[in-house]
């Protein structure tokens, strides 16, 4: 098994006194599919909070290709290509595949978002997943599986 891109080992987290994660230990390698099950309130959210940067372990360490992160916030986790895809879809319908997949950090050029450059990054992250569908179009007109794919992009 190639190693792991992603590690938590020994995490543990608690709300208002509640341990809701104790020791938990998982390690995802690149190029698999994973699953995570388990019964409502099993923690599940919890761990992929975390391992986002969502939230901050009470203790034990999470890696992102072996570097380790004490207090891993959102922001690193999406530059070392963690990104999270949730059940319920975040995307804006009205909005264009592009302007979805840009939303938060948009590409600025004179102080105006620079749709060159926005179509140039989106289309990049579109071929990466398989999704060739015209950047322009607005998220709302796709069928559910593919705004499911501009949610992985």
């Amino acid at each position: 098994m190639p190693a792991p891109i992603i590690e938590a080992r020994g995490v543990s987290k608690s709300f208002f006194g509640n341990p809701v994660l104790r020791d938990v230990s998982i390690a995802l390698a690149p190029g698999r599919i994973h699953a995570l099950l388990g019964e409502n309130g099993a923690g599940k959210s919890t761990l992929i909070n975390l391992l986002s940067g969502a939230l901050v372990p009470d203790s034990g360490t999470i890696e992102i290709d072996g570097k380790p992160h004490a207090s891993l916030t959102p922001a690193e986790a999406r530059r070392a290509g963690v990104a999270v895809v949730q059940q319920e879809l975040s995307l804006t319908s009205q909005l264009s595949i592009a302007e979805n997949i840009g939303l938060g950090a948009y590409p600025r050029r004179l102080g105006l978002i620079d749709y060159g450059t926005l179509a140039e990054r989106a289309r990049a992250v579109c071929d990466m997943v398989g999704l060739d569908e015209d950047l322009a179009r607005p998220v709302g007109d796709l069928p559910l599986g593919r705004r499911q794919m501009v949610e992985i992009a």
